[in-house]
């Protein structure tokens, strides 16, 4: 599929695998995950993710497992206030699913930036120029970024180009949900 996004901001990762569309009842049991600290859904969602990704690489000869799967980080402060790393948490079941090598520590988040979800989209894109760095070499390693749900990309986007930065020769991004364009079901 094309993403109306990337017409106006191309990402700097390869591609991307969402599960779901952000709407009824998924969005209801991420923000538990996320907010009501349901914990419990992040084997829920770390399994259904990794079948969908295992499915893709055994249907498409082009595509591969990665070499290390990162989530994307939270900043120390926002980390301190909710308890724990959403990302993370399903990082942890699908690198469990998968059996591969899983990092939390490799990419950073610098800056504790306002929350994406009250931003416009070209605020979105603004608000992360410097939020994130990977301390490592990743010289040549393909890497999967997870998070939760795909917005327009500018979080994941940025976490990438650092990636990228940082040696990675191919980076996707797999997500549990993407949110659908206005007026698009």
């Amino acid at each position: 599929m094309t993403c109306p996004d990337c017409a106006h901001h191309t990402p700097a990762f390869d591609a991307a695998t969402a599960v779901w569309s952000y709407g009824f009842p998924i969005d209801t049991l991420i923000r538990d995950f996320k907010y009501g600290h349901h914990l419990y859904l992040g084997g829920f969602f770390g399994q259904h993710l990794a079948q969908i990704l295992q499915q893709q690489w055994h249907e498409n000869p082009d595509l591969s497992p990665p070499d290390l799967i990162l989530p994307m980080p939270l900043h120390p402060h926002r980390l301190k206030t909710r308890g724990f790393n959403q990302a993370a948490e399903i990082t942890r079941h699908v690198a469990k699913y998968l059996g591969l090598a899983w990092r939390s520590d490799a990419l950073r988040r610098l800056q504790d930036t306002a929350p994406q979800a009250g931003l416009r989209r070209e605020e979105r894109w603004a608000n992360l120029r410097g939020a994130f760095a990977c301390p490592e070499s990743l010289n040549g390693a393909h890497v999967l970024l997870i998070d939760d749900v795909l917005t327009t990309g500018a979080s994941l986007s940025a976490c990438a180009e650092v990636l990228r930065h940082a040696g990675s020769r191919r980076i996707d991004v797999a997500v549990l949900a993407r949110t659908p364009e206005p007026g698009h079901a």
